[in-house]
C-alpha cells in the first residue's frame, strides 16, 4: 500500500475499533516498521487536522470521543507546499522549449498525474484552475546559455561581451564557477580577470559569449561554498539587519511573504516591521522598490541612503524627459499653418503635404 492508503488504513482503525491502539498494533495490520508508523499519525495529526490523541498510561493513540464521529478525512490532500510544487511542475514542463531531451521530459507528466489521481483530484481541473506565474522573467538566449553551460562544465575559459545595469558595454574573460537560478533569473559565478575576483554575471545581460580553449581557473570548494554563502546569506556569520516598516497598504501582504529564513516580524498598530539579514542587497533593494512609497527604511542609514540615491537619479532623469518632452519646437503649428498660408516660408515634408492637400 502506499501512504495515502495506509493513512485511509488507520483511519478505518480508529473509527471501527473505538479504543486505545498501540503503535504495536498499527504495525501488524500494516506491516510497517514503528518510524514508519509514527510518521504516518503525525503527518495525520498536522496535515489532515486528525483528532488524536495520546495517553502516556496506555502508550497508546486514538480518536478523542468528542470527534470520532464527525471527522472524516479531507477530499483535498494537498497541502500548500504541494501545490507550489506541483504548480511549479506544471508550469516549467510545460513552457519547455523543443530540445533533445522533449520526449524524456514528457515522461515526467505521468507520475504527476498519478500523484493528483491517488488524491482523489481532477488532474485536468486542476491544470486549469490552479496557476503559477513567475513574478518576474528574464530573457535568456539560448545559444549563449548553452556556451556558458558548456564552459562550466568542461572546465574552460568564456569570453562574453556583457551590459550591465547602466547600459555600459565591456568585455571580459572568465573562469565559470558556479551557475544559479535565483528569483526567476540565471546567474554565473565566475572568476574575472580583469577584476582578479570572483563577480557575478547576469545571463540575460550577456550579449555576445564564446568558449575558449584554455582551461578554467580552479578554485578550491571550501573558498566557492564561502563565496556562496555570503553571496546568497546561506550560514552568514553575523550579517547586518535591513529593518522596514509597512503601512497598512502593504502590510498584510508583506506578513504572509517569506523574504529570508531568518527574518522576523511585529506588528505596530496597522504597520508591519519586517527584520531580516542585510544579504543580496540587489535584489532587496528591488523589492523594496517595488513597495514604495509603502515602505519606510528604518535601518541601516547605508541602505537608506542606496534607497534615496536611486530615487534621486530616476527624479533626475524624469524631469529631464519632462523638460526634453515641454521644450517649444521651432516652429509651432501655428505658425506652420500661417507661413503656408502666406507663402513666407517654403513648406517641406508634412507640411507641403498639407498646402497641397
Amino acid at each position: 500500500m502506499n501512504k495515502l492508503q495506509n493513512i485511509q488504513r488507520i483511519h478505518q482503525m480508529f473509527k471501527t475499533r473505538r479504543r486505545w491502539l498501540t503503535i504495536a498494533n498499527f504495525c501488524d495490520d500494516l506491516k510497517l516498521p514503528q518510524e514508519k508508523v509514527t510518521d504516518l499519525i503525525d503527518q495525520m495529526q498536522r496535515y489532515l487536522k486528525a483528532p488524536i490523541e495520546y495517553s502516556d498510561s496506555e502508550n497508546a493513540y486514538r480518536y478523542t470521543e468528542g470527534a470520532i464521529n464527525g471527522y472524516r478525512l479531507p477530499d483535498f490532500w494537498l497541502t500548500p507546499d504541494e501545490i507550489i510544487c506541483l504548480t511549479k511542475l506544471n508550469h516549467s514542463l510545460n513552457n519547455l522549449c523543443e530540445g533533445l531531451l522533449s520526449e524524456e521530459f514528457e515522461q515526467f507528466y505521468g507520475p504527476i498525474q498519478d500523484a493528483l489521481r491517488s488524491r482523489k483530484i481532477n488532474s485536468h481541473q486542476f491544470n486549469n484552475r490552479v496557476k503559477y506565474f513567475p513574478k518576474s522573467h528574464q530573457q535568456t538566449f539560448d545559444d549563449h546559455f548553452s556556451t556558458v553551460c558548456s564552459a562550466l562544465l568542461e572546465r574552460r575559459q568564456l569570453s562574453i561581451t556583457y551590459q550591465d545595469s547602466r547600459t555600459e558595454t565591456s568585455a571580459h574573460t572568465l573562469c565559470p564557477q558556479l551557475l544559479v537560478h535565483r528569483n526567476d533569473s540565471w546567474m554565473l559565478e565566475a572568476w574575472c580577470h580583469m577584476h582578479r575576483s570572483l563577480r557575478s554575471f547576469s545571463i540575460a545581460r550577456i550579449e555576445q559569449a564564446e568558449m575558449l580553449k584554455e582551461r578554467s581557473r580552479e578554485i578550491a570548494q571550501k573558498n566557492l561554498d564561502i563565496y556562496f554563502d555570503n553571496r546568497y546569506g546561506l550560514n552568514q556569520q553575523r550579517p547586518q539587519l535591513l529593518v522596514l516598516k509597512f503601512n497598512a497598504d502593504a502590510a498584510y501582504e508583506v506578513a504572509s511573504q517569506c523574504w529570508h529564513f531568518e527574518q522576523s516580524g511585529v506588528w505596530q498598530d496597522d504597520s508591519y516591521v519586517l527584520t531580516l539579514p542585510l544579504i543580496d542587497e540587489e535584489n532587496l533593494v528591488k523589492k523594496v522598490l517595488q513597495y514604495l512609497p509603502s515602505v519606510e527604511v528604518v535601518a541601516p542609514e547605508s541602505f537608506q541612503q542606496h534607497i534615496r540615491q536611486i530615487l534621486t537619479q530616476a527624479l533626475e532623469r524624469h524631469e529631464k524627459s519632462a523638460t526634453a518632452c515641454n521644450s517649444p519646437s521651432e516652429m509651432s503649428e501655428s505658425k506652420i499653418v500661417k507661413a503656408i498660408s502666406s507663402n513666407t516660408v517654403a513648406p517641406t515634408g508634412d507640411a507641403q503635404k498639407l498646402k497641397q492637400a
